[in-house]
């Protein structure tokens, strides 16, 4: 894998962490980029291979489709003790490898009703930003925070107020490094709300 990567969480109702504990609504994921699929192909096999033969058998490889696309998926008992899809993965154009927890939160990857790239708050975010550079970190506070207070709720109602406040005031978070022969830079940029006009 030689291109871009990239790690993120996201919400979603299935996979291992919503067994794990339903109030848990969230998936674990990776993209790669590779500007040679052959050789991205033969190390997955080999993984898989390698996989089923480490495991002695507790991980059943299996070849199925997701979103009309050719996928993999290694099952096996999950923290609900049933056997079901833990981590899968598929080719999402000729060079871009997505991998996360499970065929179901794939397939809601592979079908975004909202792509990042697309996203006003995403782009508005690391507009200041310069370029080139070696990738992004971001975060989406509006998303984040409902997100955070739905699993781990406050005793405190004055406490979820104020986290509900914050959200509304902060929208989202980013940073990035740019590395040249004589220097290297980080920056980041804290996205705020227009601020409202008085009633």
């Amino acid at each position: 894998m030689n291109g871009e990567y990239s790690f993120f969480i996201f919400p979603t109702d299935d996979g291992f962490f919503p067994r794990l504990d339903p109030n848990i609504r969230l998936g674990v994921g990776m993209a790669f980029q590779t500007r040679d699929r052959a050789s991205g192909d033969r190390f997955l096999q080999a993984l898989n291979d390698w996989i089923a033969v480490e495991s002695g058998g507790i991980v059943n490889v299996v070849e199925t489709r997701v979103d009309g696309r050719p996928a993999t998926s290694w099952e096996f008992y999950g923290p609900d003790e049933k056997v079901s899809s833990q981590v899968a993965f598929a080719w999402t154009n000729d060079n871009t490898l997505m991998i996360t927890t499970g065929t179901a939160p794939l397939g809601e990857l592979l079908s975004p009703a909202a792509p990042l790239g697309q996203s006003e708050l995403f782009q508005s975010a690391i507009a200041p930003l310069p370029k080139p550079n070696v990738g992004y970190f971001f975060l989406n506070i509006e998303s984040l925070i409902p997100f955070l207070l739905e699993i781990f709720p406050p005793m405190d109602p004055l406490e979820v107020q104020q986290f509900r406040e914050f959200s509304e005031i902060f929208r989202g978070i980013s940073s990035t490094a740019t590395v040249e022969p004589t220097f290297e830079q980080s920056d980041a940029f804290l996205l705020m709300s227009p601020e409202r006009s008085a009633p």
